[in-house]
C-alpha cells in the first residue's frame, strides 16, 4: 500500500498550484492585472464536459407548513419525496405458515435532506411514525436525514476575523509549509 503520492501525482499537484497561484496574483496585484487574457481560468479534469453544459435547476418552491409539528414535517417530507429517483420492484416475503408472499414495492436511491440537528430529529421523528407504511415511498425512505454543520464554519469564520487573519468564506483549510489555504 502505498500511502506517498507518486511522481505524476507531485507533477499533477505542482501544475495545478502553478494555475492557482498565478490566478491569485493576476487577481490581486495591480502590476499584473494586464495579464489576465494569459491565465488558465479553469483546470482541466475527467469531468470537464459535463460542467461545463447547463444545469437543470428546478424550483422547489415554497411549503406553508411548520416544521415543528410532525403532521407538517410528514407533509414537508412527502413533498420532497417527489424528487427521490424510484424504481418499481417485486418482493417476495414467507409468511409463517410457509407460503410465499409477492407485493409491489419501489426501490428509492436515497437523496441528502440536509439541515440543523433539530430539523433532522424531526425528520427522523416523521419516518419512525412513517416506518409501518406500506411501500418505500410511503414510509419516507427515499431521504436521508443529514446534518449541516453551518453553525461550526460561522464560528471558524468569527475566530479567523479575531485573529486578523484575511479569511474568505471557507468549508476546508490546507496547509502547504507555514501558509494556510483557504479552499471554498
Amino acid at each position: 500500500m502505498q500511502l506517498l503520492p507518486s511522481t505524476p501525482d507531485l507533477n499533477n499537484l505542482k501544475e495545478d498550484f502553478q494555475i492557482l497561484i498565478s490566478r491569485i496574483i493576476v487577481k490581486h496585484l495591480k502590476e499584473y492585472s494586464g495579464q489576465s487574457k494569459h491565465i488558465q481560468w479553469h483546470i482541466q479534469h475527467q469531468y470537464s464536459k459535463e460542467i461545463s453544459s447547463k444545469s437543470n435547476v428546478v424550483p422547489l418552491g415554497v411549503l406553508f407548513y411548520n416544521e415543528t409539528k410532525v403532521d407538517e414535517m410528514c407533509s414537508i417530507m412527502e413533498s420532497l419525496q417527489q424528487y427521490v429517483p424510484v424504481k418499481p420492484c417485486a418482493v417476495t416475503e414467507t409468511l409463517p405458515n410457509g407460503e410465499d408472499f409477492t407485493y409491489d414495492d419501489f426501490l428509492a436511491h436515497p437523496i441528502l435532506l440536509r439541515g440543523d440537528l433539530l430539523t433532522v430529529l424531526r425528520a427522523k421523528g416523521a419516518q419512525l411514525l412513517r416506518s409501518n407504511h406500506e411501500n418505500a415511498i410511503d414510509c419516507l425512505d427515499g431521504l436521508l436525514p443529514f446534518a449541516e454543520d453551518w453553525h461550526t464554519r460561522q464560528s471558524l469564520l468569527k475566530v479567523c476575523k479575531h485573529m486578523h487573519v484575511i479569511c474568505l468564506i471557507c468549508f476546508t483549510c490546507t496547509h502547504i509549509g507555514n501558509v494556510e489555504i483557504f479552499v471554498c
